[in-house]
């Protein structure tokens, strides 16, 4: 539901669908060796596998990253939307909820704990040292050919919905200060939410028409051609799991700027494909200057552009699943083990 506030009924469906889903796996525990929870995505959630007679396997998940409190409330000033709000909580709260008792309950026993971050994976590997990182998303392919470096305007391109804990305003941010440095930089916004408005009014007021081009929500199979056309990949948001457009513009040999700060992770895969520039109140600045470096460095662009497609080729479906076979395998022959008295 495109621009609706829906995330607190879904979360209710996910509540009450893991009862349902509880009742129909007990069912099956004699025909099968070992459960798997591809979570919701937040490691404070309850999962039915905890309660299954079998050897069981969490993630990947995420959850345990969160913004400074700074930055968080930085953040709520400029939208005033209820996400904002929502960052400020996180911030203060992920500590305390991460030492719960229900927490070791249900990560102690797993076989293993699959988590999107190191922010999560210090959180499970207080009761589970077995716990490791993964990324929450994959790919099938490569797209076919090797990325150029577009020639003319440069295009930096931002995906995501519009909603706080993303911080399109802060891509304006940058865009403003790219202007004054590299003034032939666009800034190509796609996607849509509940702050498209603010945006949209935001462009207008900065006198960024010329700059930022906003196409709305994006049907899946033309991001191809987007990402096609781009430059390089900004990565604004305050909290992220991961943020699977990193790893689409990976696949496409993009270089990717990003805030580095507590809440998000891209820096845990992208290795030398990505330049984090450390959050606060001068970021957008210090984006700006990275941004104009390599869009106007051809050698470092190649070689951040070349780490991409190496890293990209690491997140294959089939390579996650051949990892999840592997700790299948562990689960069950642990299980198999007699106890030594």
């Amino acid at each position: 539901m495109p621009g609706k506030k829906v995330w607190h009924r879904l979360l209710m469906h996910y509540q009450l669908w893991q009862r349902a889903a509880e009742q129909a796996a007990r069912s099956l525990v004699d025909q099968v060796d070992v459960a798997h929870h591809v979570t919701f995505g937040n490691i404070f959630l309850r999962t039915f596998v905890t309660e299954l007679p079998l050897p069981y396997l969490i993630g990947p998940v995420g959850g345990g990253q969160v913004p400074p409190v700074a930055d968080a409330l930085r953040l709520f000033g400029r939208s005033g939307d209820v996400h904002g709000a929502l960052e400020v909580m996180r911030s203060v709260l992920v500590g305390p909820l991460g030492r719960r008792p229900a927490m070791k309950h249900r990560l102690s026993p797993a076989a293993a704990v699959l988590c999107a971050n190191t922010q999560t994976l210090r959180i499970a590997r207080r009761y589970q040292p077995r716990s490791e990182l993964m990324i929450d998303g994959g790919i099938d392919l490569l797209p076919p050919g090797s990325p150029k470096r577009p020639s003319g305007r440069p295009i930096v391109i931002w995906v995501g919905k519009l909603e706080a804990r993303k911080d399109p305003l802060a891509a304006l941010d940058v865009a403003e200060a790219l202007r004054k440095s590299l003034p032939s930089a666009r800034l190509l916004i796609a996607g849509d939410g509940w702050l498209r408005t603010c945006v949209e009014q935001e462009v207008r007021k900065r006198s960024l028409t010329d700059t930022v081009e906003l196409p709305g929500r994006v049907p899946h199979d033309q991001m191809e051609e987007l990402y096609g056309s781009a430059s390089l990949f900004l990565f604004t948001s305050l909290r992220d799991t991961f943020g699977v457009q990193n790893l689409e513009a990976l696949t496409h040999g993009l270089p990717i700027v990003f805030r580095d700060s507590a809440g998000v992770a891209v820096g845990d895969f992208v290795g030398s494909a990505g330049v984090g520039v450390r959050g606060g109140v001068g970021w957008p600045a210090d984006a700006a200057r990275v941004i104009g470096r390599i869009l106007q460095d051809r050698a470092e662009w190649e070689a951040r552009s070349n780490a991409a497609l190496a890293v990209a080729k690491g997140f294959t479906w089939a390579a996650k699943a051949d990892r999840a076979v592997e700790l299948y395998s562990q689960a069950i022959h642990a299980r198999t083990q007699p106890t030594r008295g």
